[in-house]
């Protein structure tokens, strides 16, 4: 039966599995990590957007890779967040978005997600 619904879904164009949290709802995204783990984002609805968070993913990424967030790193991390409407707030990316866009925000910041966490990337932009 879950197989079935995982199928359903996908045929109605829902890319992400949901599970819902006490204050939000975590989405697991089709992308995977350096480690093989599926990539999760967390949104929440405020009065007037969803507001879609790493929960502080790629900080902690990059600390266990032994990477400090210098400087130069928080602003490479900016330059390539901030075109698509992600911002660095405190340890957590964030991005704004509206029910319409959330699947392809959604994707979008995973992707983001994915070459922030991409160490050698990283280390070019240093």
């Amino acid at each position: 039966m879950e197989n079935y619904q995982k199928d359903e879904r996908r045929h109605r164009g829902e890319l992400f599995e949901t599970r819902v949290l006490e204050h939000c709802t975590e989405y697991l995204l089709p992308l995977f990590d350096r480690h093989g783990d599926q990539l999760a984002l967390y949104v929440e609805k405020t009065d007037d957007a969803l507001l879609i968070t790493d929960d502080g993913y790629w900080q902690t990424e990059l600390q266990l890779a032994g990477m400090e967030p210098s400087d130069k790193l928080m602003n490479a991390v900016r330059n390539i967040c901030s075109p698509v409407r992600i911002i660095v707030d405190g340890n957590e990316l964030k991005m704004r978005s509206t029910a319409p866009t959330l699947q392809n925000d959604l994707y979008l910041f995973g992707q983001i997600l994915l070459q922030i966490t991409d160490h050698d990337w990283l280390l070019e932009q240093l």
